[in-house]
């Protein structure tokens, strides 16, 4: 789910943005370099963000480029793993930092823009995204933000955004998870079927993903399938059992339901002597 080796991300010096597997013969040659560590750093933090650890995907993303200060596509990660993380100024801050050493090129711009929609300006994210567009029409992130965009403005743009998200699936410079933050955008912008029905399929092809579990037990959450989205929770949590945040979650959902029911109970023993 990596982008394909042999095409690097705009602006972006070789061999940076290569994905490198166990296979590669460069991997030798670059794993004790700045390069390597960048590049072990930048899928550690993908790999994080795709188990729900994204305060620890942020971690890896900002080594990644602490070791390659022009590697774009790690300041992208990091910004996107900030914002679901909740630190949404965070995410600006460490964005603005970059576009002053670097300016607005294609992978900053288009980062930028999905930070607009969580500061719910998606006129100037579509306007950042669409200029990220005419930079690489194969940058699949910019398209991403692009349907994302048409989503959070609604109405008749709407339409436009599965399209955005079809170029997204087929460019060339791929995004790594990139089901996932499809599955993602329609979740954040009430499209719970839509988003239900993709992970539904991706699940199929990648059972073990448990950001994919949790995702679709949000979105069965949202379409009204409660014990569906528990069935999700609970698997996202064999999966990735230090997960300590969504137990807990799920645990306090246990006990709020046992004290409903408690007080149902109560209240129907209570009653019964009146309506006698």
């Amino acid at each position: 789910m990596f982008r394909k080796p042999g095409k690097t991300a705009p602006d972006a010096p070789a061999p940076f943005s290569l994905e490198l597997g166990p296979a590669d013969l460069s991997a030798a040659t670059l794993e004790s370099g700045l390069t390597g560590r960048a590049d072990r750093f930048y899928r550690s933090g993908h790999r994080l963000m795709t188990r729900g650890f994204y305060a620890e995907s942020a971690q890896a993303f900002d080594h990644a480029t602490r070791h390659d200060r022009s590697f774009y596509d790690a300041y992208v990660g990091l910004a996107e793993a900030l914002v679901l993380a909740g630190r949404v100024q965070q995410a600006a801050e460490a964005l603005e930092r970059a576009m002053e050493r670097f300016g607005l090129n294609c992978a900053l711009g288009a980062a930028r823009g999905h930070l607009y929609l969580h500061q719910q300006e998606a006129d100037k994210a579509l306007e950042c995204a669409s200029i990220a567009n005419q930079r690489d029409p194969e940058y699949a992130y910019a398209w991403l933000v692009a349907g994302e965009a048409r989503l959070a403005l609604g109405g008749g743009a709407r339409a436009y955004a599965a399209e955005c998200f079809e170029k997204a699936m087929t460019s060339e410079v791929a995004w790594p998870n990139l089901k996932l933050r499809i599955a993602l955008a329609h979740l954040e912008w009430g499209n719970a079927q839509e988003a239900g029905d993709l992970l539904r399929r991706l699940l199929d092809e990648e059972p073990t993903l448990p950001l994919a579990w949790i995702l679709a037990g949000d979105a069965a959450r949202l379409s009204g399938e409660r014990k569906r989205a528990e069935e999700c929770y609970r698997r996202a949590c064999e999966l990735a059992p230090e997960l300590t945040w969504l137990r807990e979650w799920m645990g306090w959902r246990g006990r709020a339901r046992e004290t409903l029911r408690a007080l149902r109970r109560r209240a129907t023993q209570f009653l019964q002597p009146i309506q006698q």
